[in-house]
């Protein structure tokens, strides 16, 4: 059970990056339908930068950023807000421990919070943008945080935390984009904006569905990583003012783009209704707009509108989640990375998305990537005697996704974590049963033991395990109550 204190980083008063603060606070613990999870990254949205930076009065806007009259922002956050939180929607991180009554998830596998906390599927409710994590409920820059089990997805097993950490608000909001109202299809185009996070992932999607890429930027330098990332067609939006147009003769037939990403708000609506296609649809994407000095909101009629449908895109459902993530894996899709921060150089990664020099995704490492932690990681049982348990030095090398726990009445339990290098070759023998991969391994492990609340005395059982040539023994004596966790 991880006890003890840890770091945190909180918004007070939000006046701007430099109200940033690092805090220690007791590690929380899971309730009853909850997970602790142990985060070892997070990345960073616009979202954050708005709400690191309150304000409703601006200047006319620019593409590239907004001056503001009194402070710096970058938008207007309109969801409930705490006064002091800590921020940051998006992180992975590992299960540590459960509640009671958790029932899809265990310790030790890799997690992802989702976004909007209990939105399953179905349509968004306001109840559900104002459960964001990182505005009105605390984000993840931290070291540990708990969530309801019904509010976490597993992280696609070829990614890493920091890879992870990019795609809750990012990722699925460009999913959304594409798949939110009806699918993309192979030859569709699509058309986004700059090189941020939802639109480099919008563009991963396209070229992984076989569709036609579009894409605007300032910057020559980007432009080039845009064509290394796959990008059919890329247009500087400051050589062609008018790239709506090009967009709309570059497409398939010339007849435009039948998805347009757009980020941009009121400054970049104009040109992306000129680019869409007939009966396409004009994603607005995040929380972008700009005011006049009156604190009205500039969003101007466009005579294109009336050809295609405007979508306003939020974040996507749990469900959409964890179809985002099957694709990610069957596509081998990698989230573009831009720069690793240290956890304690969270401002000056605030600083770098605000300067805005990014591409794709900035990411804040807070725990290095590595086995179960050992200290942490356990399952809650209360057997009615002492379990003891030794594990050959063997062993050892074989850790990683299986963890044995024990717990005695309410004290603290003794633990041990050990793993194997692939769950569903190994073959073991328990107490002379043969048994063939680890869930098998477990389930007649438990039956042979009894279950939890029913008291056995075994003199003895021996576990052969030969995983790759190794072999490995557990020997348990004074055996009562105890069950073997599967990490898949």
């Amino acid at each position: 059970m991880a006890t003890g204190t840890m770091k945190q980083w909180v918004l007070h008063g939000k006046r701007g990056i430099d109200s940033l603060i690092l805090e220690e606070t007791p590690i929380p613990q899971p309730g009853e339908n909850e997970v602790l999870v142990k985060l070892h990254a997070v990345s960073l949205n616009y979202r954050d930068l708005m709400i690191a930076n309150v304000s409703t009065t601006y200047l006319a806007p620019t593409f590239e950023r907004l001056d503001v009259l009194t402070y710096n922002a970058k938008g207007v956050y309109y969801w409930k807000q705490s006064d002091s939180v800590v921020p940051v929607s998006d992180g992975a991180g590992q299960v540590i421990s459960i509640g009671a009554k958790v029932k899809r998830f265990t310790p030790g596998q890799r997690v992802m919070p989702t976004f909007f906390q209990g939105y399953i599927s179905g349509n968004l409710t306001e109840e559900h943008m104002n459960s964001a994590l990182g505005a009105l409920p605390d984000g993840v820059l931290r070291e540990y945080a708990v969530f309801n089990e019904d509010s976490l997805v597993r992280i696609p097993p070829s990614l890493s935390y920091e890879e992870a950490s990019t795609l809750p608000c990012a990722g699925l909001t460009a999913w959304n984009c594409l798949y939110g109202s009806r699918s993309l299809r192979p030859g569709d185009t699509v058309l986004t904006q700059g090189t941020g996070g939802v639109s480099t992932f919008a563009l991963q999607f396209a070229i992984a569905a076989g569709a036609e890429t579009i894409a605007t930027t300032g910057s020559a330098e980007k432009e080039l990583r845009l064509k290394q990332l796959g990008v059919q067609h890329v247009i500087n939006y400051r050589e062609d003012p008018e790239w709506g147009t090009t967009a709309k003769l570059l497409s398939l037939d010339q007849k435009g783009a039948n998805y347009v990403v757009e980020i941009g708000g009121p400054g970049t609506l104009h040109q992306s209704s000129r680019a869409a296609a007939v009966g396409g649809e004009v994603a607005i994407v995040g929380m972008l707009s700009v005011t006049n000095g009156n604190g009205k909101e500039i969003a101007p009629w466009n005579p294109h509108a009336a050809a295609h449908s405007t979508r306003r895109i939020a974040v996507g459902s749990r469900l959409q989640f964890d179809e985002m993530n099957r694709a990610i894996e069957v596509n081998k899709i990698r989230p573009v990375i831009d720069q690793v921060f240290d956890f304690k150089e969270a401002a000056e990664a605030f600083r770098y998305v605000w300067d805005g020099k990014h591409s794709g995704k900035v990411v804040i490492k807070i725990a290095e990537d590595g086995e179960i932690d050992k200290t942490n990681t356990y399952i809650m049982l209360r057997p009615r005697a002492l379990t003891l348990v030794t594990v050959r030095e063997e062993l050892v090398d074989l850790v990683t996704r299986c963890a044995l726990s024990l717990d005695v009445d309410d004290r603290e339990p003794f633990l041990s974590v050990w793993t194997i290098s692939d769950p569903n070759s190994v073959d073991a023998t328990v107490a002379g049963v043969t048994t063939k991969g680890v869930d098998k391994l477990c389930r007649t492990y438990f039956n042979l033991v009894g279950p939890m609340d029913t008291h056995q005395s075994i003199a003895s059982i021996r576990v052969d395990i030969h995983d790759g040539g190794k072999t490995a023994q557990i020997t348990c004596t004074t055996l009562a109550s105890i069950s073997v966790l599967v990490m898949l």
